[in-house]
């Protein structure tokens, strides 16, 4: 629920005019199901180092959540390249 409502808004954006702010809105939507974390706990003063980071990608517990987060992240890809095209 909470990606449709980031698509939608992101959607919204881009036909108002605004591919970047749309393209946030689809990189958040994006997020849920693939992210990054550090293992270092003093990552706020230390700054990020990329030896630190541990991508979280989702991929579904059975075959049919693997092909919709699958499509999702796909027409997440798809409409935030689509942005960049249109903020050249």
């Amino acid at each position: 629920i909470v990606y449709e409502l980031l698509k939608s808004e992101g959607t919204r954006l881009f036909s108002n005019g605004d591919p970047q702010r749309a393209c946030f809105k689809y990189e958040e939507g994006l997020s849920i199901w693939t992210y990054f974390y550090s293992h270092n706990p003093n990552w706020e003063t230390e700054g990020i180092d990329d030896s630190e980071l541990v991508k979280v990608d989702t991929e579904g517990k059975n075959q049919k959540e693997v092909d919709k987060i699958r499509d999702i992240k796909l027409n997440s890809y798809l409409n935030i390249a689509v942005c960049c095209l249109k903020t050249k």
